[in-house]
């Protein structure tokens, strides 16, 4: 989920007349959670695995 959020450059000149600064900001999405940090999105990226795994291994190891 990408948006792109250029300026126009009425926005431009109305930011310039206001003093108005921005900044730009990378944010990580996993799973529908966002996050500031990569190493958070990692963290959780790689524990919804492992539990998605360890749910895969006990369904296995259940008799039917």
């Amino acid at each position: 989920m990408i948006k792109n959020t250029a300026l126009t450059d009425e926005e431009k000149v109305l930011m310039a007349q206001y003093n108005i600064e921005a900044e730009t900001r990378t944010i990580f999405y996993s799973e529908g959670y966002k996050y500031d940090k990569l190493k958070d999105a990692l963290r959780y990226a790689r524990s919804s695995i492992e539990r998605r795994q360890a749910d895969a291994s006990a369904q296995e190891a259940t008799p039917t």
